[in-house]
């Protein structure tokens, strides 16, 4: 799955079961440009949108779990490209039912300044059969 912009223009709803890999692409587009993600961290977070489940994935550079510039050649973080990958374990240790998750994405350049990048997005799971 690739998104190419962090502005959102509708709610995107990406569907996926428990347990599934997934890897979903980010540009980071601000004011109309590319942010150059030279020295930058990136994190990803999925919360559940149940008042009474806790449940949340989170994905870091500092964790590996957000790649900048993966798969281009060269790699570049001028490209303002990150990459996530969910993987098994993300999801299994969820309740074995339907759970929607709405995303956001968190930049934080080198001086420190953070910028939530809500691109209007939801992940529904679904149990496994």
């Amino acid at each position: 799955m690739t998104q190419s912009a962090c502005q959102p223009t509708g709610k995107s709803i990406f569907r996926m079961t428990r347990g599934d890999t997934r890897t979903f692409t980010l540009t980071v587009v601000l004011a109309g440009q590319r942010v150059n993600l030279t020295g930058c961290k990136l994190a990803w977070v999925a919360n559940s949108y149940h008042p009474d489940d806790n449940s949340r994935i989170t994905h870091s550079t500092d964790d590996g779990g957000v790649v900048i510039s993966s798969g281009q050649s060269p790699a570049s973080p001028t490209t303002g490209q990150a990459t996530l990958a969910l993987h098994p374990p993300d999801t299994n240790q969820f309740a074995n039912e339907w759970i929607r998750f709405k995303t956001n994405w968190v930049l934080t350049d080198p001086s420190g300044n953070v910028t939530t990048i809500d691109r209007n997005e939801e992940i529904h799971m679904a149990p496994n059969v």
